[in-house]
């Protein structure tokens, strides 16, 4: 995503995101000079990709989109007529759509749409993918992007000398995963998809606590506004009270600032644990009165 922005992207260009958002994006965005411009998505229709509110923000400075699906925080993932209705948005205004699809291979049960099944409709599309999470290779750095081969000729000798080049042995990795990828990511997609329903129906015995269902990723997003506290203080509060860590949810915008992230990278055990606790938590806050 840094070097596509570094390529595409230069100071007087706006770039618009979908809110709430991945937590590097603004600075990945601001090193290129570039202004981001966030635009909500609504939580009554499920943190939905909205290409009308997308169209509504684009203006005469506007250079790109860049969207994340399957969507982090959130697990929402587009649907087909979604970024169709996007495509078609950057083609009429001769905008760049850099879809960020890291997530792509953990779609319970599959239907992610790749921007790149758009390509016949539209030159300027750059799609992003990565090993870190379908492969649980987070840490050692391998991604890889999709773009017109004349941006690829510049994104080539940015990388060449700012990453120049990863260790052998984490390039023996990546192919032997490659080789595996349909078998791995299917197990990641599964793994997950079963925690995710685990833990958003032990949390939905809580009439208070509004569970956003994945439909890919790792995490959960947790409304808590119902309790009269925000995110931050929920988090705060469960951490000190109950010993478990959520991510309050404004680390990722306003708009989920009501809410809490919860991770599923832990085993089921913790994951039943930390349920436990959630609820005794906040059935304590409703025993106090403090809704």
């Amino acid at each position: 995503l840094y070097a596509l922005l570094q390529c595409l992207a230069e100071s007087g260009d706006e770039v618009l995101v979908p809110e709430p958002m991945y937590v590097t994006y603004p600075e990945t965005v601001a090193a290129s000079g570039a202004r981001l411009v966030p635009v909500p998505l609504s939580p009554e229709r499920g943190f939905a990709l909205d290409p009308a509110a997308l169209a509504a923000r684009v203006g005469g400075r506007t250079r790109a989109v860049l969207v994340n699906t399957p969507h982090n925080p959130t697990g929402t993932v587009a649907s087909r007529e979604a970024m169709g209705e996007l495509v078609e948005l950057c083609r009429r205004h001769g905008l760049w759509l850099i879809s960020d699809e890291v997530y792509a291979g953990m779609v319970y049960g599959g239907g992610h749409v790749s921007a790149l099944a758009f390509a016949d409709r539209h030159e300027r599309i750059a799609v992003v993918e990565s090993l870190s999470k379908s492969c649980a290779m987070t840490g050692w750095r391998v991604g890889w992007t999709v773009t017109p081969p004349d941006l690829a000729h510049y994104l080539d000798h940015l990388t060449g000398v700012v990453t120049y080049g990863l260790p052998p042995f984490i390039q023996e990795a990546a192919v032997e995963a490659m080789a595996r990828l349909d078998e791995l990511e299917g197990n990641i997609a599964r793994l997950y998809e079963r925690r995710a329903a685990r833990v958003c129906d032990t949390l939905a015995a809580d009439p208070d606590l509004l569970v956003h269902r994945p439909r890919a990723g790792m995490f959960v997003m947790l409304g808590v506004a119902r309790f009269g506290l925000d995110g931050e203080r929920f988090a705060r509060r469960l951490l000190d009270e109950e010993g478990v860590s959520l991510l309050p949810g404004e680390s990722f915008g306003p708009t989920t600032r009501d809410c809490v992230r919860l991770s599923l990278s832990a085993d089921e055990a913790d994951l039943d644990e930390a349920c436990r606790r959630i609820l005794r938590f906040t059935a304590a806050l409703r025993a106090a009165g403090r809704r």
